[in-house]
């Protein structure tokens, strides 16, 4: 019995992409399944950050479960928020995701 850990592709008409409120880039899931910020004027990437491989481990290490797929991205926003630092208010954006996970909860090893 083996299970096979990919992501799932999903459309890229499935999600509404967003603005970056500080700069009016694009945020958006690829249907690779990675978050990225592209500049629309120039048509480059800024970030990209694959959810399933940085999800899996996070998963792992906190819940002591396996990361199956990600079966859909519900929602993405973003909004600023001000930081403090060293006596300076900076601006930073946080993007949110609500996901629809597939996880298997292991408390053996699978054989």
């Amino acid at each position: 019995f083996e299970i096979a850990l990919q992501p799932k592709r999903i459309s890229s008409t499935t999600l509404t992409p967003i603005l970056n409120p500080l700069t009016g880039n694009l945020i958006t899931i690829s249907p690779s399944l990675s978050l990225q910020e592209v500049n629309l004027s120039t048509s480059q990437t800024h970030i990209s950050i694959p959810l399933f491989s940085s999800l899996s481990k996070k998963i792992a290490s906190q819940y002591n479960a396996t990361l199956l797929s990600i079966q859909k991205v519900v929602k993405i926003a973003a909004g600023v928020h001000h930081q403090q630092v060293s006596q300076k208010s900076t601006k930073r954006v946080r993007v949110a995701i609500i996901l629809d996970l597939r996880i298997l909860n292991q408390t053996s090893p699978l054989k």
